[in-house]
């Protein structure tokens, strides 16, 4: 196998003689980035040197049954304001094809799309991107293989676009047992009884074409009970796992269970059966950033993924903590890793930005997807260092990191700096990453940013793509 490896600022190409198959979680190996630095996805933002053009929220899923990936995010180069793009990527995360519209904002209406999410139907051989207009409604649209899109934009939620009252920030994930999705989203939806500003948790399940199963939209947290908008629930995302024929739903929350007071945020679950039914006790407990009943220790932005040999689930955050020598507003990431139907297996910290008890270097907006290749898990963040291979960044230049995690919730070696926005000490910044893993074990990170390569300006957001191996660590210090 051929590598075109990227170290210390250049690029090397070099005959890595590699079985991926073979390597299951060895502190041994490292990720390695091969084919271009850094690629171009959207074909607007990144390259007009207009500030006021962003590509934000870039999501990503592989379809194993052509080798490609389907990258999403919400751009604001059409004049009606933001929309929801698409692009098709290789295998080695180069574009493939133009980039798409998804999302269909009549220009007139004042609307805007945001923060899509994508699934891979593995049944129908085809894609479902999910979003949320500025209308507040969760909307949903059916992708072919080839970029085609299949039917209209489908209306998910049902708030009815009341005054105040609304659905935000979607997540989806595809049910390969049923072929069905579940699209979860936060909302203070009246039907439900909630107070105005009173956000819960909500579910629909829908086909594998798209059409809702149910009559309405389920409620799946129960914060603090009904009725008290002093307390939410927000930041969701979802999984499902083949191995048990279960859901897992995550999501922020300043819950009153166990001591819990109003303003401390930490990350709490739901665990669903195959047809969107409770399993277990009602909202668990994920995080402990700060123990409990202190406010200034918080966990924010949960994402989980499935490990689907043994049926476990591993679920991060960026949070502050105050164990092991970490301080107020000192973020880093954090995991638990979680057996099927809940149970608490271990918990750890993942990124170290600043060493501890500094809290210039933070780290934020991770994401995290299971490799069944080598049997581990990769987590990326966007994160600041005090030094990484020899240099920079520099406190405030962020840049995407990824590290490996075995499946028993070990940190193996150290974090891969993945994104190259600018040089050293520059304001080009790297911001919220996305990661998507292929039948051969290797990993795509999506990510925006501002970089100076295709002429952007600082401020103005692309989307960018970089592909990672895992390959052994030599003597001479190859990596």
């Amino acid at each position: 196998m051929f590598f075109s490896v990227k170290d210390s600022g250049f690029m090397k190409t070099v005959l890595l003689l590699v079985s991926l198959s073979s390597m299951v979680a060895t502190s041994q190996a490292d990720l390695i980035e091969i084919g271009s630095n850094d690629m171009l996805v959207s074909q607007v933002a990144g390259t007009v040197d207009d500030p006021n053009i962003d590509a934000d929220d870039p999501a990503l899923a592989h379809n194993p049954n052509n080798d490609t990936f389907l990258a999403v995010w919400a751009e604001n180069s059409d004049p009606a304001g933001f929309e929801i793009f698409a692009r098709l990527l290789r295998a080695d995360g180069m574009p493939l094809g133009n980039q798409v519209v998804i999302s269909d904002i009549p220009v007139n209406d004042n609307l805007t799309a945001f923060e899509p999410k994508v699934a891979f139907n593995s049944i129908r051989n085809e894609f479902l991107v999910v979003w949320f207009g500025n209308d507040f409604e969760i909307y949903a649209r059916r992708v072919s293989p080839n970029l085609t899109l299949l039917g209209p934009e489908l209306p998910i939620s049902d708030i009815n676009q009341l005054p105040s009252r609304g659905a935000r920030s979607p997540a989806v994930a595809f049910n390969d047992l049923n072929d069905e999705y579940l699209v979860v989203w936060y909302a203070d939806d009246p039907a439900a009884g909630l107070a105005d500003d009173e956000f819960e948790i909500f579910g629909q399940r829908l086909n594998g074409d798209g059409s809702e199963i149910g009559d309405n939209d389920f409620r799946i947290s129960d914060v603090a009970g009904t009725g008290d908008a002093d307390r939410m629930a927000s930041q969701v995302d979802v999984a499902f796992n083949s191995a048990n024929a279960e859901y897992l739903v995550v999501w922020v929350a300043d819950d009153n269970l166990a001591g819990q007071v109003d303003q401390e945020f930490e990350i709490f679950g739901q665990i669903l059966d195959s047809v969107g039914t409770e399993v277990g006790n009602n909202d668990f407990r994920v995080s402990f950033m700060g123990g409990t009943g202190l406010i200034e220790y918080d966990a924010q932005m949960p994402a989980v993924a499935p490990n689907t040999i043994n049926g476990d689930w591993m679920v991060v955050w960026y949070g502050d903590d105050n164990n092991q020598g970490l301080i107020d507003e000192e973020f880093e990431i954090h995991g638990r890793l979680l057996t099927a139907g809940g149970q608490d297996l271990t918990d750890f910290r993942v990124s170290t930005m600043g060493g501890t008890g500094n809290g210039d270097y933070q780290a934020f907006r991770p994401d995290v997807v299971h490799n069944p290749v080598t049997r581990e898990y990769a987590v990326s963040w966007q994160g600041d260092a005090i030094t990484y291979q020899g240099g920079g960044p520099t406190s405030d230049e962020y840049e995407i990191w990824v590290h490996r995690v075995t499946e028993s919730g070990e940190p193996l070696l150290r974090s891969s700096v993945v994104s190259d926005m600018g040089d050293d000490g520059s304001q080009f910044d790297a911001r919220t990453s996305a990661l998507a893993v292929d039948a051969r074990g290797e990993i795509l990170v999506l990510w925006n940013g501002t970089d100076d390569v295709n002429g952007g300006a600082i401020g103005e957001f692309g989307v960018h793509a970089q592909k990672l191996a895992e390959v052994p660590i030599f003597a001479d210090g190859l990596e």
